[in-house]
């Protein structure tokens, strides 16, 4: 029993310094605005966690071995799921660093510096839905995309009339297209602008005779408000953070299980072998 509890001790401390490693590497991409810097410092905190889980294991007498695998387990894990969670980070850190305006449509392109706009007016022609596939490279897997855009008209617009706020919708296809039709059809409320390094994807999607004469265009997320769109995106950020604690409780309960198991079946049969 002692033995159990000691292990169940270690397994609780290199879970818990596991699940502190991947916040303070979704911490470090957040605050630098890389994923990169975050996915380094998880690679430096797993190192450490690794040898430390060995050094203290070998310090309780017969954890050193065990203490290495489940070291270098949450070491991994760690790193793999603080580079993942820092991913959406990227876009909350993009809005939530700048401010947000209500404004009218016409004066959306007044503020080429906000990313969250409260709208007074304007409506998405749902009806009117461009699409265009866009093919993402990839060094393992490339994917192409349905991507959709459909014109976002102010007040008093006449066919024939240039449209420079469009609404976009990643992927036009199974589910995401009744979902895009859905939020397109509700009243102004919120604006989203697209990330610039995704702007590309959707102006292939704009024939020129739709574009004003200096070609400039706002692509946005048409979206019920900019706080329900940020709290969206906060709770699929908490719901991955949640999800990682249950499959990293999964795997330490399973390392205290196996581990248990194997050193009690070790004891049992050098207590056969002695008779």
């Amino acid at each position: 029993m002692r033995l159990f509890l000691r292990r169940l001790r270690f397994a609780a401390a290199i879970g818990a310094a596991g699940g502190a490693l991947i916040c303070l590497s979704c911490l470090v991409s957040f605050l630098t605005g890389s994923v990169l810097a975050g996915g380094f410092t998880g690679i430096l905190g797993g190192t450490w966690l690794t040898i430390k889980a060995f050094l203290v294991g070998g310090d309780l007498g017969d954890l050193d071995d065990d203490g290495l695998v489940l070291g270098l387990t949450a070491a991994i894990a760690a790193s793999f799921a603080g580079f993942l969670g820092s991913v959406p980070l990227m876009e909350l850190r993009r809005l939530t660093g700048r401010e947000q305006r209500e404004v009218s449509l016409a004066e959306v392109t007044n503020h080429p510096d906000v990313a969250r706009f409260r709208l007074r007016d304007g409506h998405v022609a749902a009806q009117d839905v461009l699409t265009e596939y866009h093919r993402h490279p990839s060094k393992k897997n490339p994917r192409s995309y349905k991507h959709a855009v459909a014109p976002v008209l102010p007040p008093g617009w006449r066919p024939g009339e240039p449209v420079r706020v469009w609404a976009v919708c990643h992927d036009f296809s199974s589910t995401q297209e009744d979902e895009c039709l859905e939020a397109w059809r509700a009243p102004a409320g919120g604006a989203i602008v697209v990330d610039p390094e995704l702007e590309f994807c959707f102006q292939i999607a704009v024939p020129a005779q739709h574009a004003p004469p200096d070609g400039r265009l706002v692509f946005v997320h048409w979206v019920k408000s900019p706080e329900a769109y940020l709290g969206a995106r906060w709770g699929e950020f908490l719901g991955f953070l949640k999800i990682t604690s249950i499959i990293w409780g999964v795997i330490a309960g399973l390392w205290l299980f196996g581990t248990t198991l194997a050193r009690a079946v070790s004891r049992l049969r050098r207590a056969v072998s002695r008779r």
